[in-house]
């Protein structure tokens, strides 16, 4: 018994400092761990703080806060919607609403830059876009009138193309309000002696295969030398779509008895196919018109070893 109890005494004394020692040991781990955890928090704060700082770096104005910037661009919603409403009041029933007096100034025609290198490797100097279709119109006798369909910029125009300056040479688009501005070939009718009604075609697409090679719609018809057009974008009365070909040749026939005849070839373009424009009523190849392009047919060529690839 005696040695039961000494025993007893024995493990309580040895396990007291075996704890005090522990004792300043573990609170430095807790605290460690707090101040860890408060290191991460107040790291994390301080990303979140940082992301903040630059989100509305340039979205704020010294000396204004945010209250008083929400109510500026509220004030000036209500000035503008009340300009507006006085606009329309003032303007006539039926008449279009003025939308703006800022004058605006056309940058071009004008050359570019071809250089896309940066380094001179691939410097042609200035240059345009692809020009795919010239026509000088033959009622002009000076030789003056011309007209030029680019790849993908429309039909333009010139009354001034002899100017011996090249650079006074001046253009004017004229399809800008199509519904394409690809353009394959150009046509103008002979016979007639006033450019002013001047029966111009347009095939719209370009059959060039580029992979900025854009196809067509139809074939535009002019009957004032540009001025308004209208777009044909079937055949064979209705049977048959233009959308998805290209222009590549388009000529009238110079005959006195038969100016009104012209004949356009028509090609399909990769683009068009890959893009679905091209249907099962699409048909490359020779289309006629026997009315100065206002209806067409498709020419359905054959030899004697039966029907030809389009």
């Amino acid at each position: 018994m005696p040695i039961r109890h000494s025993c007893k005494f024995f493990c309580v004394v040895l396990c007291i400092p075996v704890w005090i020692a522990a004792t300043p040991i573990v609170k430095a781990q807790k605290a460690s761990e707090v101040s860890s955890q408060n290191t991460g928090r107040d790291s994390k704060v301080s990303h979140i703080q940082r992301q903040n700082r630059w989100f509305y770096t340039g979205r704020i104005l010294a000396g204004k806060n945010a209250a008083q910037l929400r109510q500026r661009a509220y004030d000036l919603k209500l000035k503008m919607r009340a300009q507006r409403a006085a606009a329309l009041a003032a303007t006539p029933r039926g008449e279009a609403t003025p939308q703006s007096t800022t004058p605006w100034t056309p940058l071009g025609p004008v050359p570019l830059a071809s250089d896309a290198s940066g380094n001179g490797t691939q410097d042609y100097h200035q240059v345009a876009g692809r020009a795919t279709a010239v026509a000088i119109d033959p009622a002009d006798p000076t030789g003056n009138t011309v007209y030029i369909g680019g790849a993908q910029a429309g039909v333009w125009k010139s009354t001034n193309a002899e100017d011996s300056n090249a650079n006074d040479v001046t253009w004017t688009p004229l399809t800008d309000d199509q519904a394409t501005l690809s353009i394959g070939a150009l046509a103008i009718q002979p016979g007639n002696s006033n450019p002013a009604n001047s029966v111009i075609l347009a095939a719209t697409g370009e059959a060039d295969n580029a992979g900025d090679s854009y196809f067509g719609l139809g074939i535009l018809r002019s009957s004032n030398a540009g001025s308004s057009w209208n777009l044909i974008s079937t055949a064979n009365s209705g049977a048959l779509s233009f959308a998805g070909l290209g222009g590549t040749r388009m000529a009238f026939s110079t005959a006195t008895s038969q100016m009104n005849t012209v004949v356009a070839a028509m090609a399909t373009s990769s683009e068009g196919i890959v893009s679905g424009a091209v249907s099962s009523n699409t048909m490359p190849g020779l289309y006629t018109s026997l009315d100065a392009g206002q209806t067409w047919n498709y020419d359905a060529i054959s030899d004697p070893g039966g029907a030809t690839d389009a």
